[in-house]
């Protein structure tokens, strides 16, 4: 084989892969690691994770692409700021790519549960065209001597996602700057790999079996679109349990079905993929197997945090139920303490009536005490006793009006009102006779009278009357 021919194939290769088919490696495991899809996923998750994947596919064929990924991605510090590596190496025959790329995301909240990351990697790639590698019929041919040919071209993807409630809508253009990889050959030959601009869209939601438990069941659709080449698109089912496993099936457009399984173990995941063609040419294709080794740092460290957070919550709740019961200990103290105030209030205003009646009664008697002593005084201006002077002008009748002069048969005195009204009923219910008051103001005394008149023999015959009955009677004169 001559190097120009060499260099024909080759280039055939080149053109037609650049041309009539997706560049891009395919994988199984980006429901796993959606890292290797979109930039925008960057520190998506809530954890540092770690991805080890490795592809073989159409195995037992010389030749065959084996495509392996490692990446590394989560949040930093900052708010809505996500960081990643993506290092990668997908080899097909003689042709191999070996990229390695730092990716950033940053989310911003739209308004109530809408968010919309951005991502963007930048990185390099390097295409080798292994001659070494070259299956060939004449060992002599000269071809066979030429040295690995390296081209390394920067690239960079671009992407967008967008999440509201369990929705996850996301949309990629991996090789964003359509760099070309420049051959030339030691004929003088020259052929490019064109790295063609992908578009990439994908869907999913999450609908939960089990908050609790962490169950959840998502489907998610990917479509992968590149100018001169037919439209794919993936369908996946996954049913994921957090702390066990996941199982998911998938459907590739026009190439296979694909299961994968995978286990996880505290912060360990293992998984398996595998495709079954649906090809015509799948009894010959050979079997594709997809590995999945992964790893989250900081998962203990969230765990703890979460069951620090429910320890926190559970004490919180008691001490606010501690705070209710205190609450509802003071509030029947308070009860107590106005009841015993009300109880003391009523008690004080008992006692000052009590006080009242006291001071009352005992007025009563100083005042019956001095009227006795005064009945048994004998006025200077009567030396025989018979009647008692006052000045009218200190006595008011019962309308308030000041009393007549003349002489008053008085059978009753009392300090208190109620108490001169009630002889003054009695008087009239027990005798039949109407009996009338007149107080004196300037003592204080309400006296309980049977008769008035101008005539004092008249006055001295009806006190001497109702002396019989009632031994206090007197006689009163105002002048």
């Amino acid at each position: 084989m001559k190097v120009q021919h060499f260099s024909i194939i080759l280039g055939f290769i080149l053109i037609f892969s650049g041309a009539k088919a997706q560049q891009l490696p395919l994988g199984s495991h980006y429901f796993m690691n959606p890292f290797v899809l979109n930039p925008a996923y960057t520190g998506s998750g809530e954890d540092v994770n770690v991805f080890l994947t490795h592809r073989s596919q159409f195995s037992g064929i010389a030749g065959s692409p084996q495509t392996t990924y490692l990446t590394i991605d989560g949040p930093i510090n900052v708010k809505g700021v996500g960081l990643g590596l993506n290092a990668y190496s997908d080899v097909t025959n003689i042709l191999s790519r070996n990229g390695v790329s730092g990716n950033y995301s940053y989310s911003l909240n739209l308004w109530s549960g809408h968010t919309l990351t951005f991502g963007l990697a930048a990185g390099v790639v390097d295409h080798t065209i292994n001659y070494d590698q070259a299956i060939v019929r004449d060992v002599d041919d000269p071809s066979l001597f030429e040295q690995k040919m390296h081209r390394t071209v920067f690239t960079a993807d671009l992407g967008l996602l967008y999440e509201w409630k369990q929705l996850q809508v996301g949309f990629a253009v991996p090789q964003l700057l359509g760099n070309k990889a420049r051959f030339k050959a030691d004929d003088g030959t020259i052929n490019y790999f064109d790295m063609q601009r992908h578009f990439v869209g994908s869907a999913k939601y999450v609908f939960d079996v089990s908050a609790k438990q962490g169950i959840t069941v998502y489907p998610m659709v990917v479509v992968r679109g590149v100018a001169g080449a037919p439209v794919q698109f993936d369908i996946t089912t996954v049913a994921d349990w957090k702390s066990r496993g996941w199982f998911a099936v998938s459907y590739r457009s026009k190439y296979a079905i694909g299961v994968s399984a995978g286990v996880r173990y505290k912060n360990l995941s293992v998984g398996y993929s595998h495709d079954f063609g649906v090809t015509k040419v799948r009894s010959y294709a050979g079997a594709t197997h997809e590995f999945l080794l992964s790893y989250q740092f900081g998962c203990d460290t969230r765990k703890r945090l979460d069951q620090h957070d429910r320890e926190l919550e559970e004490l919180r709740q008691r001490t606010t139920q501690n705070e209710a019961d205190i609450d509802q200990v003071e509030s029947e103290l308070e009860a107590i303490r106005q009841s015993e105030q009300a109880l003391s209030d009523s008690l004080n205003a008992t006692k000052a009536a009590f006080n009242d009646s006291i001071v009352s009664l005992r007025n009563q008697l100083k005042e019956q005490v001095k009227s006795a002593v005064d009945q048994s005084k004998t006025p200077s201006d009567n030396p025989k006793g018979n009647y008692r002077t006052y000045s009218n002008t200190d006595f008011l009748d019962e309308n308030g009006m000041p009393m007549a002069a003349g002489y008053y048969v008085v059978i009753g005195s009392f300090s208190v009102k109620d108490n001169a009204i009630t002889f003054q009923k009695q008087i009239t219910t027990n005798e039949g006779e109407t009996a009338s008051i007149t107080f004196n103001k300037s003592i204080n005394i309400y006296n309980v009278y049977m008769l008035y008149t101008q005539d004092y023999p008249t006055a001295n015959t009806e006190r001497n009357h109702w002396k019989v009955d009632y031994k206090t009677a007197w006689v009163l004169k105002l002048e």
